[in-house]
């Protein structure tokens, strides 16, 4: 800085300054002090000069300090997809869930194989169809949990090298940041998405093929909800490697662990039952692994006891079309949220205090 301000006295950048984004802004206004000064004296000795200089100027502006929303998102996106093509690591982390989930089924078959007599009326195919549809869906929230890291690399690495505070210098929002990112990682979850719908095919898992429809739609919906509550809990980070050592141990205490407790003593405790329906209906309002959960646990009910009441304290998640509805409105609210904590995080700079410029993570 001091070899700066000797050598470069045009720049303008005190040494005293906090921090280098305290230099860029000083630049930038000096900038437009300079380029407001050749304008004004210009307006006064060629006006029709001043003119197309200012039409020029504001051309420049335009395309360069100034691109569209729709550019932004789109180049986040385009980002996004060269990133993930060139790191192996995140193609498997995208093939992961179904990896966990395949593997899983042919260790339950070969127990299941080994344990049933070969006179035996039901056969081990029947009974893999059986124990598949019940587990299915802890395997694949499982599945899901354990390499949702694949949605949080991104705004954690750009935090990490301080790409996110020079974006947010050049004018890209928060909110285009997020959107472009989400687009981008919703497509490729739905690589994942479709390779379990091919398996419930082939494999003719009849509780999900003869409902594939309902299926399809509580993990569209589930993707978005996921992907957007990571992009919240990514904030509490500043490093990839302690994010993803606390993510799936936090994301299986959520989707789980914590309402399975929660709501299994309130059931001790409370009598009426008043108190279960309500903490089952927050879980479900609230955690996008829970509802999703007990969407694919619905899915189960209805196909192995069609005449059957769903028990009260579950009755909402009966409808895939409400549990859709539910993680779609969680997917806005988390997606709010995750900008409006980027936002400040990002500004916090310009915020009075005591340590300018160290407010960002």
């Amino acid at each position: 800085m001091r070899h700066i301000e000797q050598n470069f006295p045009q720049v303008q950048v005190d040494i005293e300054m906090n921090s280098l984004e305290d230099a860029y802004v000083k630049i930038a206004e000096d900038e437009i002090k300079a380029k407001e000064g050749e304008l004004g004296n210009n307006s006064i000795e060629n006006p029709v000069a001043n003119s197309a200089d200012a039409g020029e100027m504001s051309r420049y502006l335009d395309t360069l300090g100034n691109p569209s929303v729709c550019g932004q998102i789109l180049a986040l996106a385009i980002r996004r997809w060269i990133v993930f093509l060139r790191e192996p690591r995140q193609w498997f982390m995208l093939i992961a869930p179904f990896i966990n989930v395949i593997s899983s089924l042919m260790i339950l078959y070969a127990f299941i194989a080994v344990a049933t007599p070969d006179d035996s009326d039901v056969s081990s195919y029947k009974i893999l169809q059986g124990l598949t549809a019940f587990l299915f869906p802890f395997l694949l929230m499982y599945g899901f949990t354990t390499t949702a890291g694949i949605y949080m690399i991104t705004p954690i690495s750009d935090r990490e090298s301080r790409l996110r505070q020079v974006l947010h210098i050049t004018g890209l929002k928060p909110f285009s940041y997020y959107l472009g990112t989400l687009i981008a990682d919703y497509s490729l979850f739905m690589v994942s998405q479709l390779i379990f719908v091919v398996f419930a095919l082939l494999a003719d898992i009849n509780t999900y093929s003869e409902q594939m429809v309902s299926f399809i739609l509580i993990m569209s919906s589930f993707g978005l909800s996921m992907i957007s509550f990571t992009y919240l809990f990514s904030n509490m980070f500043n490093d990839n490697n302690s994010a993803f050592r606390c993510m799936t141990v936090v994301y299986l205490i959520l989707g789980l662990v914590a309402p399975g407790l929660v709501i299994s003593i309130a059931g001790v405790i409370s009598e009426s039952g008043s108190v279960t329906i309500f903490l089952n209906g927050l879980f479900f309002c609230l955690d996008p692994f829970f509802t999703f959960y007990y969407a694919n646990w619905s899915l189960v009910f209805m196909f192995f006891f069609p005449e059957e009441e769903i028990p009260v304290t579950r009755a909402i998640n009966s409808d895939p079309i409400t549990s859709s509805a539910v993680m779609v409105g969680q997917a806005v609210l988390y997606f709010l949220m995750a900008v409006f904590f980027d936002s400040r995080s990002s500004n916090a700079f310009m915020r009075p205090s005591g340590n300018m410029g160290q407010g960002a993570p």
